[in-house]
């Protein structure tokens, strides 16, 4: 994967939701035992996680759209390649 990929994947959006997901899970300490404690938490680890998730999916997405690129380049090659040769058979 070449750097481009990451820089596109780890943008300033995905930079700020991970921080803020860590910051709100920092600040959950804050609060002892309450609802509150649980729901930064909550939604702290779900920004966190929802970061990683759509990463990996980007990038298995960008894989996947490669190899359907190269399958798509390679069967056009060979068209062509049979097709000009028997046309360079023909001609002679």
């Amino acid at each position: 994967m070449d750097n481009n990929l990451w820089r596109e994947i780890f943008n300033w959006k995905a930079i700020l939701a991970f921080g803020l997901g860590v910051l709100l899970n920092l600040s959950a300490s804050s609060f002892t035992n309450t609802v509150w404690a649980s729901l930064l938490r909550e939604v702290g680890t779900a920004l966190m996680v929802a970061v990683f998730v759509w990463a990996f999916f980007e990038v298995a997405s960008r894989r996947n759209q490669e190899e359907r690129i190269d399958s798509r380049i390679e069967r056009i090659t060979k068209t062509f390649s049979l097709e000009f040769s028997e046309e360079i058979c023909l001609a002679v």
